[in-house]
């Protein structure tokens, strides 16, 4: 899917997401004790894969639909690499960007939210990652991404994360299959 078609379904979803977080306000009061939404730029989102900040806390949407998936296993995803992007800084993506930021000492979100959306735009299921713990969790060697260098994977690994394209190839993603013992979720919610 296209940077445009991409920006537009989470834009709207960002939303109606408001309304949904607004309606449950006892469900996310751990983490957002009031709910002051502030959008984001074009270019912070380009740059450092912020789609809005919630609180003035940074934040990267990540939304995937309920009649996309293929099995009942639903894990966040973060799109790795977008091979057929116009622009060749857009080609590897939201996973790099964040991590470059994070070790340029630049802007980057401070949680992943992901979701897993109905027909009608409804959150079925919810996660919040601490992106920084779960970034320093993969860097110090505790999750090994599928394909990637193994001479900093510890003894004890956490849990691998799989690389898999989309069904049209247009982009890759790394999929975070979380058990209990992910230490970097903050919250999770299936509706």
């Amino acid at each position: 899917m296209e940077y445009k078609k991409d920006k537009d379904l989470s834009d709207y979803v960002i939303k109606k997401t408001k309304e949904i977080y607004t309606n449950n306000y006892n469900i996310f009061k751990e983490y957002f004790k009031k709910l002051n939404f502030k959008d984001t730029t074009i270019q912070k989102d380009q740059d450092n894969s912020i789609d809005v900040y919630i609180n003035q806390i940074p934040i990267q949407y990540r939304f995937q639909r309920l009649d996309n998936k293929k099995n009942c296993k639903y894990y966040p995803t973060i799109r790795y690499t977008r091979e057929n992007s116009c622009s060749d800084n857009q080609k590897d993506s939201e996973y790099f960007k964040i991590k470059n930021n994070i070790i340029n000492k630049l802007p980057y979100p401070e949680l992943l939210i992901w979701g897993l959306v109905d027909n009608d735009l409804n959150i079925v299921y919810l996660y919040i990652i601490d992106i920084l713990k779960l970034f320093k969790d993969i860097d110090d060697g505790y999750y090994y991404i599928q394909g990637e260098d193994k001479t900093n994977v510890q003894d004890i690994v956490k849990g691998n994360i799989t690389k898999k394209k989309n069904s049209d190839g247009s982009s890759e993603f790394i999929i975070l299959e979380i058990d209990d013992d992910w230490d970097c979720v903050k919250f999770k919610y299936n509706l």
